[in-house]
């Protein structure tokens, strides 16, 4: 696009493109969305490729983790077990949401926290990405040795 040259320019103050007068956050949303577009059909090969159509399909599994994942990132910047019980039980006594708008949710709090911690969201992704496709064999063996819908990655 052509406000490429003036993004990081316009960015860090949220100025209009000086360029054409483009809202910043216009032009943010619409490059954003093109981003996420390429990413997540980038996974979907990652995940067939190491796990099969069959597991990674499967909300269930797909559910823990994320939850794990997500909960190694809070632990990892200072939450604590504690806080994180209070937290789901605060949640799992509150209506069930909707998956489209927990979806945003989710991304727009990952960039808020990324942004406050100091960290570039997708170059984390690209990088977690790339290093994951060259641990397919190890992570296969993990996923075939564990227990079919358990919440743990592993038997405890």
């Amino acid at each position: 696009m052509e406000h490429n040259a003036c993004l990081s320019q316009s960015i860090s103050n949220f100025d209009d493109c000086p360029k054409c007068g483009t809202r910043n956050d216009t032009w943010l949303a619409i490059n954003w969305q093109g981003a996420a577009e390429t990413f997540q059909p980038r996974v979907d090969q990652w995940m067939a490729k190491c796990f099969g159509r069959e597991i990674s399909a499967d909300v269930t599994e797909r559910n823990h983790r994320f939850l794990e994942e997500a909960l190694e990132l809070v632990q990892s910047k200072g939450c604590t077990a504690s806080e994180a019980h209070q937290l789901v039980d605060y949640v799992f006594n509150r209506p069930i949401g909707e998956p489209d708008q927990e979806v945003g949710g989710v991304r727009v709090t990952l960039a808020a926290l990324c942004t406050a911690a100091g960290l570039d969201e997708n170059e984390c992704a690209e990088t977690e990405l790339n290093r994951i496709w060259t641990k397919i064999p190890e992570i296969s063996a993990k996923q075939a040795a564990k227990p079919k819908h358990s919440p743990l990655p592993q038997e405890s």
